[in-house]
């Protein structure tokens, strides 16, 4: 795989701001090769998740795509009900599947509305086993293995984040 380049008329965002931004460019990347749902990254500091980007599908509906990042966008490392914030516990690649959480919240509630079976959250750490960041990708489906996502994730991290 190989960091892509997209035409003006399918960009996410403004090329300007793809250009600029390392972690939308990473998550671009991602949703692209995932063909996700719902693609986000947070950074970690002082014990929270700090969003840093995050796409929608185009056919999601308005208020799941606008809702998320306004409701993830600070999140404490001790709101549970998360796959990024058991990823950023462990510090290790976690899976969440809509079938197994409850309706009502956390995410169970958001990967029902990205009408999406499956999240994957995998952690960035640094050399020292610290954590940097998180980048989670929703998709459908539970056939495919976890590997293949966080091997794309992985390569984003390399490409957009060296």
């Amino acid at each position: 795989m190989k960091p892509f380049e997209l035409p003006d008329s399918s960009l996410p965002a403004p090329r300007g701001e793809l250009e600029r931004n390392p972690a939308l460019r990473a998550v671009a990347y991602v949703h692209q090769h995932a063909g996700a749902r719902a693609t986000g990254c947070w950074r970690f500091e002082a014990g929270r998740l700090l969003l840093e980007a995050f796409l929608a599908c185009p056919e999601m509906k308005p208020e799941v795509a606008q809702g998320f990042p306004v409701a993830t966008a600070d999140v404490p490392v001790t709101d549970t009900g998360l796959g990024i914030v058991l990823a950023a516990r462990t510090r290790e690649v976690t899976q969440y599947r809509a079938i197994d959480l409850p309706p009502e919240s956390g995410s169970g509630f958001w990967l029902r509305g990205f009408e999406a079976d499956r999240s994957i959250a995998v952690p960035q750490l640094d050399e020292s086993q610290n954590l940097i960041r998180i980048l989670s990708v929703a998709i459908r489906g539970l056939e495919e293995p976890v590997a293949k996502y966080e091997s794309i994730v992985r390569a984003a991290y390399m490409f957009y984040f060296p």
